[in-house]
């Protein structure tokens, strides 16, 4: 969708989804430095779009295919545009694929990280403001972050047992990770020093949560129950 200059009318561009997606699309995300917007679905498939002269144009549709035949590890789980513009990392449940995106649309495969099975499977990744972290949640040892640099993985003790993530906020000013959980609470976090903590009760369910631009203010959305009836 396309506001035009006037902000009185709105020009709309569609493709043919069926010809790329056949199943349900997960996650959507732009590269801001190149205009290019990636799409993943539930079958494991992910497309590169540009826009050019009013059109959409299309990557080969890109699909790694994991070793197994779960939906659940099929599927993509978030889409990451790195620093420079030109690499997509694409999140699984149990693993990362890495590929460079030329402005023809082309693709170079460039890694691929599979995650220990002591980790569980993932469940959300974010970037960190500085592009030099990816920072996972798992279903076994909650978080953990990979160095874009070296392609290592390391564990991060934020929780000490298990915990429901819902969401998860990276401040792009500081250091600081917010957490949404289940229960109603948010912790907050130094990134790299998980003992520095603030933990929040907000008697909410379902937390959803985001940092403003500028970093001073954490927005913070939910249900509430009452007798059982959210409201």
């Amino acid at each position: 969708i396309m506001p035009e200059h006037d902000k009185t009318n709105t020009r709309i561009m569609t493709t043919t989804y069926t010809l790329h997606h056949t199943v349900k699309i997960m996650v959507l995300t732009w590269n801001n430095q190149r205009n290019f917007l990636a799409s993943g679905d539930e079958d494991g498939i992910v497309c590169v779009w540009r826009i050019r002269w009013n059109t959409w144009l299309v990557l080969k549709p890109m699909k790694w295919r994991n070793h197994s035949c779960s939906s659940d590890i099929k599927k993509v789980i978030n889409l990451i545009w790195l620093n420079n513009g030109n690499d997509l990392c694409t999140v699984y449940s149990n693993c990362l694929h890495f590929a460079s995106i030329s402005m023809k649309l082309d693709r170079t495969e460039k890694i691929k990280i599979t995650i220990p099975s002591k980790f569980g499977s993932i469940m959300g990744a974010i970037i960190s403001p500085d592009f030099n972290w990816i920072l996972l949640i798992t279903n076994k040892i909650n978080v953990s972050m990979i160095n874009l640099e070296t392609y290592s993985i390391h564990e991060v003790n934020y929780f000490p047992e298990s915990t429901d993530i819902k969401s998860i906020a990276w401040n792009n000013f500081t250091s600081m990770v917010a957490f949404g959980m289940t229960k109603g609470t948010i912790h907050i976090h130094n990134a790299h020093t998980p003992s520095e903590k603030k933990i929040i009760n907000m008697d909410l369910k379902n937390i959803k949560i985001q940092w403003s631009e500028n970093g001073n203010y954490l927005a913070v959305a939910g249900c509430k129950h009452s007798w059982g009836v959210p409201y």
